[in-house]
């Protein structure tokens, strides 16, 4: 399960504390705050030599700085890793029935089911109303609020083909 939060950083050294989703210990990393135990950030980080020593120190409390985050995990690589995310949550997304149609999602409604497999990770129950922390936002509410961000920034809905 990851942490449920939606952040984006203008700046490579904003980096919060150590966070721990079940059993593995890491810290968000780049504009987009990606987890460093997450299966693609570690894939992408480890094909650097010493990759696994930067992945290691991460459990510490030292952050790493921005020369070593641009080095392992430079922008680019951000971008690529948090495209194959999204896509996995959508191809999943795409998969399942959406109990307020019966049907596949499609739509506004896959790009809200998206941002919740991508918020709360690849088991999340559709429509959870599982809250963060502080009980501000739970997954239901963190869809709708990507729906309409996407929407009001002219994202389109390639395809609703039937699975």
């Amino acid at each position: 399960m990851w942490v449920l939060s939606v952040g984006y950083s203008n700046s490579q050294s904003d980096f919060p504390p150590i966070t721990c989703l079940d059993n593995r210990c890491g810290k968000s990393l780049g504009k987009y705050h990606l987890h460093s135990t997450h299966q693609k950030v570690v894939e992408s980080i480890t094909l650097h030599n010493e990759g696994e020593i930067f992945l290691l120190n991460l459990k510490n409390t030292n952050h790493p700085t921005p020369t070593a985050l641009n080095k392992f995990f430079p922008p680019s690589k951000q971008d690529e890793v948090m495209r194959l995310i999204i896509g996995e949550a959508a191809l999943l997304a795409r998969s399942e029935i959406d109990p307020t149609t019966s049907k596949y999602f499609c739509g506004d409604r896959l790009i809200e089911r998206t941002a919740q497999i991508f918020a709360g990770g690849l088991s999340t129950p559709i429509d959870s109303r599982v809250a963060n922390a502080d009980n501000s936002l739970t997954i239901l509410k963190l869809g709708q609020k990507v729906r309409t961000y996407y929407n009001s920034h002219s994202g389109t809905v390639v395809s609703c083909a039937t699975n």
